[in-house]
């Protein structure tokens, strides 16, 4: 199978590291310079492992100007429902293979939340702006959000 260069929402490790920085909770921590390794073109791989506290943190470097290469999103579902069926949850797994990307990251929160609609496809209320393809799947309402402009 050819993989499309194309990626998706690689936002959470950023936000993590990002959001626990202003807190001062990583500020505080002596974390090892991160191992680059090259993926795909234009997008590197580091991960930072520290044992005390227990913290792991995959991290993406992605040159955004690297010709092929563009962000993707989870579209609506069929069926939409504006904050409560917005998109149609699956695993990261499943949406890099199913899409034919070449990184994937879960980088929404979304409800329900359970044991169950975390291993299962299925109609999920996306929390915070989503847009795909230019279309809005979930408004914006108070969460954070991952925009990537032109």
């Amino acid at each position: 199978m050819k993989i499309s260069r194309r990626f998706v929402r690689f936002g959470l490790s950023v936000l993590l590291l990002s959001g626990w920085n202003c807190c001062g909770m990583l500020s505080a921590l002596e974390l090892p310079d991160p191992e680059w390794k090259p993926l795909f073109p234009g997008i590197d791989h580091a991960a930072i492992q520290v044992e005390e506290p227990l913290l792991k943190v995959n991290v993406l470097r992605i040159q955004a100007d690297t010709p092929g290469l563009s962000f993707y999103s989870t579209g609506r579902i069929a069926g939409y429902e504006a904050d409560k069926a917005e998109t149609d949850r699956q695993t990261v797994p499943d949406f890099l293979k199913e899409h034919g990307l070449a990184a994937a990251v879960n980088a929404n929160f979304y409800s329900p939340f359970n044991g169950y609609t975390r291993k299962n496809r299925g109609p999920s209320d996306a929390k915070g702006l989503a847009v795909s393809d230019g279309v809005l799947v979930s408004p914006a309402n108070g969460y954070g959000s991952f925009v990537v402009r032109k």
